[in-house]
């Protein structure tokens, strides 16, 4: 019976077998063996491939300054003729910085350079150099700086040497309307206390030209009082003017001051006259390590205990004055 079922049976058997032999070898290949003789996988990068992180940081990078920039539009490359005069090719990579349209002026760009320490080290580059004329001074300027002292004492002698705070007004929107587009310029107008066009020196752009004459337009003082949302450092009068002036970054080459030559500071409940001594002094303690800058002084109604300091000043500081 054994047999019958063999020679039934027998050959299916054999198969099963068989295929459950070659499963359990395939089986260690596969769980086993294979791994043992495989090489351990290596990852390369191809040369040159820009890693996400890095895409991040660029990319990161670019949207800050956008942010800072006023969150404007980016439409046109920057044409490098905006901050250098002449066809200049900008660096390379330099692409991927766009425009930022009609938002962002000329100041605004001075500002954001100014705030990452950059735009001392463009003294070279931005800001071109104008003849200047006012009130009878000659002049070659890069970096121009005007202060005009509107305090009541002034306006007056102003208005009986036959002129008007109107004509100083107007006389200063011609000077800046004859700066050529690579010249910077600053508004300072000053009592005691001191407002300016901007805290920064900007270019003579249309649009910065126009915004200055808004500016004088509407803010400049021509009654002989303060504005109330004036700055007032300590000391304050000439010398907040002259430390606010010759501080700034690029410095100045030429300051003008437009006053009478008799400056007051605030002291306690009231005032007293500034010494000549001080402003000297505070003059030489600015000048240090910095470009000094030409130093002119337009007077009205001058008294004589002012003149001689005065004379020396500009003398000192290669200026020229002018009396009215």
């Amino acid at each position: 019976m054994f047999k019958l079922f063999f020679v039934r049976y027998g050959k299916a058997l054999v198969c099963a077998g068989v295929m459950q032999v070659c499963i359990v070898l395939v089986s260690l290949w596969i769980g086993v063996v294979g791994p043992a003789l495989r090489s351990e996988v290596e990852f390369k990068a191809p040369v040159g491939i820009a890693l996400p992180e890095q895409r991040l940081e660029k990319r990161a990078a670019q949207m800050e300054f956008n942010r800072a920039a006023g969150g404007a539009s980016s439409s046109r490359p920057i044409l490098s003729e905006v901050l250098m005069p002449g066809s200049v090719a900008l660096p390379e990579g330099m692409d991927a910085i766009d425009s930022f349209g009609d938002s962002l002026h000329m100041s605004q760009m001075t500002t954001l350079l100014g705030q990452s320490g950059l735009l001392g080290g463009m003294q070279g580059g931005l800001g071109g150099t104008s003849d200047i004329q006012f009130y009878g001074i000659r002049d070659q300027a890069t970096r121009i700086v005007i202060a005009f002292d509107v305090s009541a004492s002034v306006v007056r002698k102003v208005e009986s040497s036959g002129g008007g705070m109107l004509q100083m007004r107007a006389e200063t929107q011609r000077l800046i309307e004859g700066l050529n587009a690579n010249t910077l310029f600053g508004l300072i107008q000053f009592s005691r206390r001191y407002d300016t066009f901007r805290d920064y020196l900007v270019p003579a752009t249309v649009s910065n030209k126009r915004a200055a004459n808004e500016w004088l337009l509407r803010s400049f003082r021509t009654d002989g009082r303060s504005g109330s949302g004036w700055r007032q450092d300590h000391p304050d009068g000439i010398e907040a003017v002259l430390s606010q002036a010759m501080r700034l970054d690029p410095a100045p080459d030429v300051v003008v001051i437009l006053s009478d030559g008799s400056f007051q500071r605030s002291r306690g409940r009231g005032g007293e006259d500034v010494p000549w001594a001080e402003v000297f002094s505070l003059v030489e303690r600015l000048s240090r390590g910095r470009p000094t800058p030409r130093i002119h002084f337009v007077a009205f109604g001058m008294e004589e205990r002012d003149r001689g300091q005065v004379r020396r000043l500009v003398q000192q500081y290669r200026g020229q004055l002018r009396e009215f």
